[in-house]
């Protein structure tokens, strides 16, 4: 299935550009691993530049020759994840051989990113609507509408297929699996008993049993 919609703008970082040598970037990317670790834990707010040294074993001075603040931290990791999400799901459109196949893989894409993208995943739960209202994060807002409007074009071309029922509300419809994976992000624990891919699985099958025509049916598994 192809599509030719535009793509959303690409996040433009704010960090310091420094001269740095390949140890010093892998430094800077222990840090913000260790760093998105503790605003994922306490909250963007909650959290500060002295947790974060301190998680990182150096002194707060010390984080400032890498990052100018704990925001550039956070910009470092959404605006990653969200490039990787978006390319992700652009690809699984262009892929597919049909809308309800787009929509399954999208739903497994998503769930997936509860364990590949954990870090980002709890920020945007968490802090989204926060962060959403200062300027250099307003592409969250701008990334999650390309979301939607992915999700939504599969939703609709798979109805005009005959593979989903037509009497269904796409913008629900939408809402309903992006509710769903909100909520997993709550609860799954990745050393708990059932892998992700088992809980997209049922979540797949458990989504598309209602709202799937006999033929759509037949495309979900």
């Amino acid at each position: 299935m192809s599509t030719t919609t535009p793509k959303a703008p690409r996040p433009v970082k704010r960090t310091r550009a420094r001269p740095d040598g390949a140890g010093e970037s892998d430094r800077r990317t222990e840090i913000v691993r260790l760093g998105g670790e503790v605003i994922a834990s306490q909250g963007f707010s909650n959290a500060t530049v002295r947790d974060i040294a301190d998680r990182a074993g150096i002194l707060s001075g010390s984080l400032y020759y890498h990052f100018d603040s704990k925001e550039d931290i956070v910009d470092d990791i959404l605006s990653a994840f969200f490039d990787r999400l978006l390319g992700g799901y652009r690809d699984v459109a262009e892929a597919a051989a049909n809308p309800v196949q787009a929509l399954r893989e999208m739903i497994r894409l998503a769930f997936g990113t509860i364990e590949t993208d954990a870090v980002a995943m709890k920020i945007l739960h968490n802090d989204s609507a926060q962060l959403g209202r200062v300027d250099r994060f307003r592409y969250l807002w701008t990334s999650e509408e390309e979301v939607r409007r992915l999700w939504t074009t599969s939703i609709v071309e798979a109805i005009d297929a005959g593979l989903l029922r037509t009497d269904i509300d796409v913008d629900l419809m939408y809402l309903f699996a992006r509710e769903g994976v909100w909520g997993a992000v709550r609860w799954y624990q990745p050393d708990g008993p059932r892998p992700i891919s088992d809980v997209a699985d049922q979540f797949v099958q458990s989504f598309f049993l209602g709202v799937a025509t006999p033929a759509g049916k037949k495309k979900v598994g």
